[in-house]
């Protein structure tokens, strides 16, 4: 692997690092939707936190430095602040369920972010001639294959791994991209293992879960809808 990739990889955000798991390197496709874009949503959350621009203060999500460099793309980090900035202070439940609300576009923003980095081209098309739909082609598979492999030794290694990798896992972990990272055989460990590392730092812990309500929230939604249109479809409705 080249410097260049690995120092692009580093410099990536939680969320363009969940993208690049995500993303099938052939299809284009991101497995996992939605429920991806809500981990993403909380990447977002942790890296204003670590950017030092947001503060967790008892359960709220507070903006304290707004123009402060992150690892965010700077139109993401605007975009994000001002949505925050807008509104007095929330939970971060609340946030994560804003950020990955389809007005807001997040994974518009992320796709764009790394098209400009090089690491993907994003394509339109259509779904049976009909749909619109959007493919996003890795262009960069190096910078994929380093950030998976980086992330399978954190799992399956003994050491406290650093808090970027901490952070990227748990979201993963959330986002049910487990499994592309482990062999079925140790799957279950490292689902356990994401566990334990979401318990170790109150924010992540936050975060985590508040990634988990939101999930737990649309899959409801989902299934409201599905029920709804069985109903309607067995009166002829």
């Amino acid at each position: 692997m080249t410097s260049s990739s690995t120092q692009q990889v580093q410099a990536l955000s939680l969320p363009e690092q969940l993208v690049l798991l995500a993303v099938d390197p052939d299809r284009g496709r991101i497995s996992g939707s939605p429920m991806v874009y809500v981990a993403m949503a909380g990447g977002v959350v942790l890296d204003l936190v670590d950017g030092g621009v947001a503060t967790v203060q008892d359960g709220e999500v507070r903006v304290e430095r707004p123009t402060t460099a992150t690892a965010l793309p700077g139109m993401l980090q605007q975009n994000a602040v001002a949505a925050v900035c807008t509104d007095e202070p929330r939970g971060v439940t609340h946030w994560v369920c804003q950020l990955a609300a389809p007005r807001f576009r997040l994974g518009q923003q992320v796709a764009a972010a790394l098209a400009r980095r090089g690491v993907l081209r994003v394509e339109r098309a259509r779904r049976f001639g009909i749909f619109p739909v959007q493919r996003q082609r890795l262009l960069d598979r190096q910078a994929r294959e380093e950030l998976c492999a980086t992330a399978r030794l954190a799992l399956v290694g003994a050491a406290q791994p650093a808090l970027r990798v901490r952070e990227l896992l748990v979201l993963a972990g959330a986002a049910g991209l487990v499994d592309r990272l482990a062999d079925p055989p140790q799957r279950t460990a490292a689902r356990q293992r994401i566990d334990r590392l979401t318990s170790q730092g109150p924010v992540i812990g936050a975060v985590g879960q508040a990634v988990a309500e939101v999930q737990a929230e649309v899959r409801a939604a989902r299934r409201r809808v599905a029920v709804a249109a069985a109903i309607g479809g067995t009166h002829g409705g």
